[in-house]
């Protein structure tokens, strides 16, 4: 990851991707699925979406998963 916070993503062809681009590293995105599958499991999913205060919820468990 380079100090931008960018993780330096190559495509197929070997080029890396476009700078805006980010991708997750693989501690994120575990962190990322714990976070979502807790948070519908404490009855935080809706029948059509998310119930509100669902970002401030799943913000507050990321932060707790990833200091």
């Amino acid at each position: 990851m380079d100090p931008t916070g960018f993780a330096s993503v190559q495509g197929m062809n070997g080029e890396k991707a476009p700078r805006g681009r980010r991708s997750c590293t693989k501690v994120e995105e575990d962190a990322l699925i714990e976070c979502l599958i807790g948070i519908v499991q404490d009855g935080w999913k809706a029948e059509n979406g998310f119930k509100a205060g669902f970002q401030r919820a799943f913000e507050k468990e990321m932060r707790r998963k990833l200091p």
